[in-house]
């Protein structure tokens, strides 16, 4: 019963080990494998066949219930991380919408912008069309009244007598 005794001391600290394992799996297998060997050492020590037996079963049932509840951990642990999962892919399709919503409200500003774009450089073209004529107009007015004050200078002296 001593060797019973120690037995469940050592598997009530494996049983803690095996319910919070280590992030690895091997040291699931690690623990198992550990608690199976307990298992089989009792029956080796053991004076007698029923004492083993009972320390067998008992170890077995101890094994069953640690991995039942190693069990439910993990489907807690499942249940959760999905539950995480559905809230981040949550966040993360609403986040998208506004991403393309700003993208569509960018694209129109884009596109009003490209359009005052087009009308002012039309605007632009038109107004240097326009000076450009202006300055061609003024240029012809330019020559025509150099040629006319040439010619009416020419006139006034010629309608002077001379001296001579």
């Amino acid at each position: 019963m001593i060797v019973l005794g120690l037995l469940l001391l050592c598997l009530s600290s494996q049983a803690n080990a095996e319910v919070f394992p280590d992030d690895d799996d091997d040291s699931c297998h690690i623990q198992v494998k550990i608690i199976k060997d307990m298992v089989s050492k009792c029956g080796e020590r053991s004076s007698s066949s029923s004492e083993a037996n009972f320390s067998a079963k008992t170890l077995e049932f101890v094994l069953k219930a640690v991995r039942e509840s190693n069990g439910n951990e993990i489907q807690k642990f499942h249940s959760e991380l999905k539950k995480e999962l559905q809230e981040n892919i949550g966040t993360i399709s609403k986040m998208i919408d506004e991403f393309r919503s700003e993208m569509r409200l960018l694209a129109n500003t884009v596109s009003e912008v490209n359009a005052k774009q087009i009308r002012v450089e039309r605007e632009v073209s038109s107004k240097v069309s326009d000076i450009s004529m202006n300055l061609e107009a003024t240029r012809r007015d330019l020559n025509d009244l150099k040629s006319s004050s040439i010619r009416n200078s020419e006139k006034d002296t010629s309608h002077c007598p001379s001296d001579g």
